[in-house]
Order: structure tokens, then sequence, then C-alpha cells
């Protein structure tokens, strides 16, 4: 495994990674990571490499948009001083445009999202062991839906990013 014993992982996203965890930081005790794919992540760790005692975090905040996640990065990732950052985030930057389309100042569009997302990632590189990218996804089987579509390129972006960066792409 790539994550060394003694480790600290810390998601930060929306509310998929938020799922009604403890405040202020979310930690594995007494179901404080929320019930979703965090604390799923977190009982394989402690499954297959319990031994291992990696340290699970979670400060996802539901209805973010990469511009919040990187007004509360210092406090709610640097502040931390993790060894590993998982990020996903991305939903409500294309579902904004779909459900406020008149309030274009809520709107985080591609360009936006991409440079804002390669920053956050730069920036965590160079402090922590290292940084997983996942995907952000709408569960529409229709690819030529609009919204589907547009959240497939912001997908595409984070991928691309994680590329670049040499980080892992989920």
């Amino acid at each position: 495994m790539i994550i060394a014993p003694g480790s600290t992982l810390l998601f930060i996203g929306d509310s998929i990674t938020d799922c009604g965890r403890s405040r202020p930081v979310g930690e594995s005790a007494h179901s404080g990571l929320g019930n979703g794919y965090v604390s799923l992540v977190d009982s394989y760790l402690k499954m297959k490499h319990g031994a291992s005692r990696i340290r699970v975090q979670n400060t996802g905040i539901g209805g973010n948009t990469v511009r919040d996640l990187s007004a509360r990065w210092d406090e709610d990732v640097f502040d931390l001083e993790p060894d590993w950052v998982s990020v996903m985030i991305g939903i409500n930057d294309v579902w904004r445009q779909f459900d406020s389309f008149l309030e274009v100042d809520n709107h985080v569009r591609l360009p936006e999202y991409r440079s804002t997302l390669n920053s956050l990632v730069g920036m965590t590189k160079e402090k922590c062991q290292g940084v997983v990218v996942m995907s952000p996804f709408f569960a529409e089987p229709n690819v030529e839906d609009p919204m589907r579509s547009l959240m497939d390129e912001y997908g595409a972006s984070a991928m691309d990013i994680a590329r670049k960066h040499d980080d892992i792409f989920v």
C-alpha cells in the first residue's frame, strides 16, 4: 500500500463527501465520517490494513463548489497537516448553471473550475505525500443530457489535472 502506516488521509469536497459528517472535522470514531464513501474507505482500510492505523478525516461541506473549497483550503486542509488529501468537487459547479441559470455570479464555468482545482492540487502536492483527485459525477444514463454532458467535461478536466500533477485519479 502506498499510504504509510500512521498516515492521515483527509477527504474534502461537497455533499457527496460530507454525508452528515461531524463538525468541525469528521473523524472515524462514533460515525464522525458521515454515511457516505468516506466511511466506506475508512472501513476498508481498517479491515484490510488495520495494523497500519491510517487516520481518516472528512471536511466535506454540502453545496460547495471549487470556489468554496479554495476559500477554506488553508483551514480545512493545510492547518490539519494531512499526509494525503483526496478531493472530489464539481457537481455544484455544474448544477448551479442549471438550477440557477439566471444567477450567473454563482456559476463556476469550466475554465475557473479547471484553474482553481489545478491550483489547489498543485499547492497541496507540495505540502503532502500525495493527492487523490476523484471525478465528480452526475448519475444520468443519457450521455446526451445537457447536465450529464457538461458534468463529463468537468470530470475529464479533473482527470487531466490529476495526470498533470502525476496524482492518483479515481
